[in-house]
């Protein structure tokens, strides 16, 4: 099986199929940083059996919709973005053993112990918590931190989510069995923007519902830095993303895609 019928099946299976082009593509973008979120971080997860995780072809060769980070024109897809959260120093997050059990694991990739408070919950997408806990760890480099969670398969309506600081950022990670499959999301979130100057402007999104793998983009992407991009956001959250660079940004191009649909 080719990679676009690969990326095609995927999409049918998880995401009942395609309305557009546009939409297929937002999708399989999506399976792809979701499959690649799950795998790097598994593998983090068994860092002590595991000694290295490879991302195969950071860049196209040519224009084409495979499996890259960034494309031929050398623009960012949405798997570049996740791919710098899972590779941060210091994570907590979710993987699912060899019998179906998902756990939360903490990885300290520093050489400086660290003591950590986080908290982790069931979370339904309206925003209610359900068995909310919190704990303190001394996460060190020599061992992870892993809690088996006895949950085989969250319900369609809730997810798992961890939320935790690092040197007073506030840093969170969510997991759902395959993906967040056949769950339709309203992703409403409106959102202002503050030009700062011709090169630089603010974002200001509030999410009046869960938001996921929210994706700002403009014509051109590849010329513009962004402070964060493809967000999952919590219904009552705030974010502000600051994009700019060297180059002019046409305000009119602004697009925003998310996990169901496009805005």
């Amino acid at each position: 099986m080719d990679f676009p019928k690969r990326q095609l099946h995927y999409v049918n299976k998880l995401y009942k199929g395609a309305n557009s082009f546009g939409d297929f593509v937002s999708k399989a973008m999506q399976v792809d940083s979701e499959a690649f979120k799950a795998e790097c971080e598994f593998a983090s997860a068994n860092k002590l059996v595991c000694s290295t995780f490879l991302n195969w072809m950071f860049d196209d060769i040519w224009s084409s919709g495979t499996w890259p980070t960034v494309d031929y024109y050398l623009e960012p897809k949405q798997i570049y973005y996740q791919m710098k959260k899972s590779y941060k120093p210091i994570i907590f997050s979710f993987y699912e053993d060899e019998k179906g059990f998902t756990h939360l694991f903490g990885v300290n990739n520093t050489l400086k112990d660290e003591k950590i408070k986080i908290e982790y919950y069931l979370k339904t997408f309206e925003g209610n918590l359900l068995e909310p806990k919190k704990c303190e760890i001394l996460l060190s480099n020599e061992k992870n931190f892993d809690l088996k969670l006895l949950i085989k398969k969250t319900k369609p309506s809730n997810y798992l989510y961890v939320s935790y600081l690092i040197n007073k950022e506030k840093r969170t990670s969510i997991d759902s069995n395959k993906f967040f499959s056949n769950y339709y999301f309203k992703n409403e979130f409106p959102f202002a923007t503050k030009i700062l100057n011709k090169n630089h402007v603010d974002i200001k999104i509030k999410a009046k519902t869960f938001v996921k793998s929210l994706f700002v983009n403009f014509k051109d992407n590849y010329k513009y830095l962004f402070s964060d991009n493809y967000l999952d956001l919590e219904k009552g959250e705030t974010k502000i993303i600051h994009v700019g660079d060297k180059y002019p940004i046409d305000m009119k191009t602004l697009k925003f895609s998310s996990f169901r649909g496009l805005k």
